[in-house]
């Protein structure tokens, strides 16, 4: 099982759909629930989490994971944390606390694609409330949604507004019955209950 179908099952689950029929295309991040494609998918109470993670904008980059050569603009930024933790099978499947947490404090995640066009960090980034920034040359299949995203080179300046334009995107296709979506919001996602009506 990969990540992708984790995240499917896990929100599958969290609905009481368990019995569906579900089939994930890694390349194009794209799922499939009973013959019906699905933008990847991910669980309401990993969103939760990462709602409640949100807090005062105190750093403005944050990235962990692998660096590699494609991946080298990275380097140009500080919070750069090399990590293989993604990789590993007895930690893959848990939250990242840490991760999250750090996210829930920046203003701009570091997005970079590698061996497909997409990247969890791009979501990972929305659902803390960063802004996500994807190499120069990087495609990402899901910035066809419409979510607001700047490139390395852009001169960058976090956008509340964006934000929330974001995780209204990000409630609409990636979590299952959006329209029945309670989170938990906090103090600083107080704004944000409007994205789900």
């Amino acid at each position: 099982m990969n990540l992708q179908e984790h995240f499917l099952t896990q929100a599958l689950k969290e609905e009481s759909l368990e019995n569906k029929t579900i089939k994930v295309d890694h390349l194009t991040s794209k799922v499939y629930v009973d013959g019906i494609e699905r933008c990847l998918t991910f669980p309401k109470s990993m969103l939760d989490y990462c709602l409640s993670q949100w807090s005062e904008r105190t750093q403005d980059y944050y990235f962990k994971g692998r660096v590699s050569k494609v991946r080298g603009w990275l380097r140009k930024y500080p919070n750069i944390y090399r990590s293989n933790r993604g990789r590993l099978v007895t930690k893959k499947f848990d939250l990242d606390l840490e991760y999250y947490q750090e996210l829930g404090r920046t203003k701009f995640g570091l997005s970079p694609t590698n061996e497909c066009p997409w990247s969890y960090r791009f979501f990972e980034s929305i659902m803390c409330g960063a802004i996500p920034v994807l190499g120069d040359k990087d495609f990402d299949f899901n910035t066809e949604l419409g979510f607001k995203f700047y490139r390395h080179s852009d001169v960058k300046i976090y956008k509340s507004e964006w934000a929330e334009h974001n995780l209204r995107l990000l409630i609409k296709n990636c979590i299952i019955k959006p329209k029945k979506y309670n989170g938990k919001f906090n103090k600083n996602t107080t704004r944000f209950s409007e994205a789900v009506s």
